[in-house]
């Protein structure tokens, strides 16, 4: 029952999960930029954008800080 369903989410959540694995809510510090940008993968050019256009002066920048582009 359970186990079944638990099984059958994860391997349809699977596709859109990060490669590496990371989920950046559970990382207490980052060592580097470029560990944030590898939690994000392919999407954090986007994420960097909407950054730009979001928040220009970086207030939200404490945990897994994504610079404006």
């Amino acid at each position: 029952g359970e186990r079944a369903w638990v099984r059958s989410m994860h391997e349809g959540l699977r596709p859109l999960a990060a490669e590496d694995g990371t989920y950046v809510n559970a990382v207490a510090e980052f060592d580097t930029d470029d560990s944030v940008q590898s939690a994000y993968g392919d999407r954090f050019a986007l994420l960097r954008a909407v950054k730009a256009a979001y928040d220009p002066g970086n207030l939200f920048r404490h945990n897994a800080n994504i610079p404006p582009a």
